[in-house]
């Protein structure tokens, strides 16, 4: 007879209760808890301190020198001692003298002869001018009255310190040619009261000037009328008078006389061959006439031959006669004679 098989008992599960669940959910808090506070310490920025670095072998210092207290900056051997002088500002640079002047020369002993150098016919261009106050000579400026640079070329003397004459137009003689001394110029027959106005004209368009010399006037300053009338309204405004001697018959000697004031005249022209060698030629002779008369007084032209000369003399000369202004020869002559009377140079 068979057996009859009984059915295994199987082990039971137990439901957990609710005081084990609370407990598992407690757990489960627990966890979550602490993993989440062990990611924050590790994924949370740390806040910046001094790094932190493994402690360095320490190598041996040499000795440092003691220090010293501050003792005040000694200037060095570049600086002054004294605080530089003001420098004024440069004045502006002049027009450019000709390529072929030399630069002035170095001062020179003085003579015992006085030579005045006067260069007419100026106040066409600038140029001439500008030349003329680079070589370091007491020159005179003889300026026409009526050129376009007339003024210009007076203001430029006048701040290089140099004299200034008015070459004043005087009619010459036309001997078959005619011949214009220009506008403005003084003619024979002419009366006192046109004489005046024209000198006045002539004055007012050269501003700074001493005196005059005659422009041409060969045949006006044979005229002892109009020559009386033009030395007595210079006269009475203090101005002088050079004879450039364009005629031996001149009236300007004895209407010097008459009025009892110095006669000064041209002893030289530098140029009337207007070459290098021949103005030196010219500037060696006026230095001899200086030493024997003790005044000379040579008259040239704005030629480039003339300012050519008159630069290599200014640097070559021996030095045996003074260059001097117009008013210092005036004052040498004046001495000879106190009276006054038909001072004259040869």
């Amino acid at each position: 007879m068979a057996r009859r098989r009984t059915p295994s008992k199987r082990p039971s599960r137990r439901r957990p209760t609710a005081g084990g669940r609370l407990a598992l959910a407690i757990l489960l808090l627990t966890v979550v808890a602490i993993t989440g506070w062990v990611v924050r310490l590790f994924l949370s920025p740390t806040p910046a301190g001094p790094p932190t670095t493994s402690p360095a072998i320490q190598r041996p210092q040499p000795p440092r020198s003691p220090v010293l207290p501050a003792t005040p900056l000694q200037p060095s051997f570049r600086q002054p001692i004294h605080p530089a002088p003001e420098v004024p500002p440069s004045p502006p640079a002049p027009l450019r003298p000709q390529a072929d002047i030399p630069p002035p020369p170095p001062p020179r002993p003085h003579g015992p002869g006085q030579l005045v150098l006067i260069i007419d016919d100026l106040g066409q261009e600038l140029l001439p001018a500008a030349t003329l106050t680079q070589l370091g000579l007491p020159i005179v400026f003889s300026i026409l009255p009526y050129a376009p640079k007339a003024a210009a070329t007076a203001q430029l003397a006048q701040q290089a310190g140099h004299e200034i004459l008015v070459h004043l137009p005087c009619e010459p003689k036309q001997e078959g040619r005619r011949v214009s001394a220009g506008r403005g110029a003084l003619m024979a027959g002419m009366d006192a009261k046109h004489i005046e106005a024209l000198l006045d004209a002539a004055f007012a368009r050269v501003p700074g000037a001493i005196g005059a010399n005659n422009h041409m006037g060969s045949r006006f300053t044979e005229d002892p009328a109009g020559v009386l009338a033009m030395m007595q309204a210079l006269q009475a405004r203090g101005k002088l008078f050079i004879d450039s001697v364009t005629t031996p018959k001149t009236a300007l000697p004895a209407v010097c006389r008459q009025l009892n004031i110095p006669y000064l005249r041209r002893t030289v022209f530098l140029d009337n061959v207007p070459s290098t060698a021949a103005v030196l030629g010219q500037l060696q002779k006026a230095e001899a006439l200086a030493q024997k008369h003790g005044v000379a007084i040579a008259i040239g032209h704005p030629h480039a031959a003339t300012l050519r000369a008159l630069a290599i003399w200014a640097r070559e000369r021996s030095g045996s006669v003074s260059v001097v202004s117009l008013a210092q020869a005036r004052q040498l002559l004046l001495a000879r004679s106190p009276e006054a009377t038909a001072l004259s140079v040869p």
